[in-house]
């Protein structure tokens, strides 16, 4: 999980999505998925206010 995270982090960054993270969990359920929690602020190309997204939600995982 912890590759997981970094590549997650890695792309939201290198792709520029987001500004600033601010929480970015993953979680393993016992049903073979995968819980995940991001919040964080969205780049604004023409606006010097930013957007705040939070995502929640489940993933199935690939082995």
């Amino acid at each position: 999980m912890q590759l997981a995270k970094f590549l997650a982090v890695y792309h939201l960054r290198a792709e520029n999505v987001v500004d600033d993270i601010s929480e970015l969990t993953f979680r393993q359920l016992q049903s073979g998925k995968i819980s995940v929690l991001f919040k964080g602020n969205l780049r604004q190309s023409f606006s010097n206010e930013l957007g705040t997204v939070t995502v929640k939600g489940t993933v199935t995982q690939r082995v």
